[in-house]
């Protein structure tokens, strides 16, 4: 009797350590799903990172490209803003002239008359009187 149950409890024991073998086995296959599945992450946010670095890159070159046009258009309109301060210098220059001349006109005018004025200048008397006249 002893015989068998010394044979009942190795069979016992085997079946224990068969079934320790296959949990083990069980655990290993999950382990190593599971690193598959990290190892395919990893991979996947590399890759992710790669890409992301890219349009950072892609990104940073149209900033400095669109900081390059606005300083162009920034030199452009200081140029034409320049223009403009010295066609109003020009044209508040030239009015100030037009209107010496005028008044230079004038007084030549009641000086010595309009008769006078159109034989020494060889004007016209309707322009003299039109220069007058555009007061």
């Amino acid at each position: 009797m002893e015989e068998k149950n010394f044979t009942n409890m190795m069979n016992k024991e085997a079946k224990e350590r068969e079934k320790l073998v296959n949990d083990t086995i069980r655990s290993l296959e999950e382990m190593n799903s599971k690193k598959i599945e990290d190892e395919k992450s990893i991979q996947q946010y590399k890759i992710d990172e790669i890409k992301y670095k890219t349009t950072i890159k892609e990104l940073n070159e149209y900033i400095e490209m669109y900081k390059n046009k606005l300083s162009e258009y920034e030199n452009e309109n200081d140029k034409s803003d320049n223009e403009v301060i010295s066609l109003r210098k020009k044209i508040l220059k030239n009015e100030t002239d037009i209107s010496t001349l005028k008044s230079i006109l004038e007084l030549f005018v009641k000086e010595y008359g309009i008769k006078e004025v159109v034989e020494l200048t060889k004007l016209d008397k309707k322009k003299i009187e039109s220069y007058l006249g555009d007061e």
